[in-house]
C-alpha cells in the first residue's frame, strides 16, 4: 500500500467516500439543525435564553429517528467513521488525533441517539462536515496537478471561510448553551430519571469545541502559508 502522499485507487476511492459522505450527511444535518434548533440557537445568542438552551439539551431529533430508521444518517456517518479507520494509511496529518475523534465519534453519537439527548449537539458535529466537502476537493486537486491553479486557490478560499463560519464561530454560542444548561431536566419515555451517563455525553460534547478551536487555527496558517506560495508562484513563474 502506498503513502499517503503517492495518490492510488485506495486514495482515490477513500477520498470518494468521504466525500459522497460529506455531501449526504453534512448537507441534511445543517437542515435539520436550523429547521429544528434554529430558533433556540438564536435566543441563545442573542438573549442568553435559558429556556432556548434547556431545549438544545432536551429535545430530541426527529430527523435523527427518521436517520435511525431509515438505516442513513447516524448509522451511516458510524459506518463511515468505521469505514474510515479501516483506509487509515491513506490519511495526510494527524493520524493520532483523527483517529481519537473519530473513536469518540462512534461512542457519543449512538448515546446521544438513544437516549435523546444533545441531539442538537451532535447535529451540528455532523453538519461541519460541510467544510469537509472541499477539504476533499483540495486533496483531489493537487493530486491531479493543479495546485498553482486559479481552481485550487478558490476551493483553498471557500474551504476556510466554511470551516471558520460552520465550525469557529459557533463556538460561544454552543459555550453559552453549555454554560446556561449544562445538563438535562427532562426525562424521556422509558426512563424513570435522567441518566447519569447522560451529563456526561454533555461534559463529552465540549471536546468538539476544543477540536475546532484547534483546527480552525491550523487552516487559518495554512490558508495564509498557500496563498502566500500561490501569489509567490504568480511573481516568479520560473520558480
Amino acid at each position: 500500500v502506498g503513502s499517503a502522499k503517492e495518490s492510488t485507487p485506495r486514495h482515490w476511492g477513500a477520498k470518494a467516500a468521504s466525500l459522497v459522505h460529506h455531501v449526504v450527511v453534512g448537507l441534511s444535518s445543517t437542515y435539520y439543525l436550523l429547521k429544528e434548533y434554529g430558533t433556540a440557537l438564536y435566543k441563545v445568542a442573542t438573549g442568553l435564553d435559558k429556556s432556548a438552551a434547556l431545549f438544545l439539551v432536551n429535545k430530541p431529533s426527529p430527523a435523527a429517528t427518521i436517520f435511525a430508521d431509515l438505516s442513513i444518517g447516524y448509522p451511516f456517518a458510524v459506518s463511515y467513521m468505521l469505514y474510515d479507520m479501516l483506509v487509515i494509511d491513506t490519511w495526510e496529518t494527524d493520524v493520532a488525533l483523527m483517529a481519537a475523534h473519530h473513536l469518540f465519534a462512534i461512542t457519543l453519537w449512538p448515546i446521544s441517539s438513544n437516549l435523546g439527548y444533545y441531539q442538537s449537539w451532535v447535529l451540528w458535529f455532523l453538519s461541519t462536515e460541510v467544510s469537509s466537502i472541499f477539504l476533499a476537493f483540495r486533496w483531489m486537486l493537487s493530486e491531479s496537478d493543479r495546485k498553482r491553479t486559479p481552481a485550487y486557490a478558490l476551493n483553498g478560499l471557500i474551504f476556510t471561510g466554511l470551516f471558520i463560519s460552520i465550525r469557529v464561530i459557533p463556538i460561544p454560542v454552543w459555550s453559552l448553551s453549555y454554560l446556561l444548561a449544562p445538563s438535562p431536566t427532562e426525562v424521556h419515555p422509558g426512563f424513570t430519571e435522567v441518566p447519569r451517563y447522560a451529563t456526561w455525553c454533555g461534559y463529552a460534547c465540549l471536546i468538539p469545541l476544543a477540536l475546532n478551536a484547534f483546527w480552525g487555527y491550523k487552516v487559518v496558517i495554512g490558508f495564509i502559508k498557500s496563498a502566500n506560495e500561490f501569489f509567490s508562484h504568480d511573481e516568479n513563474p520560473t520558480k
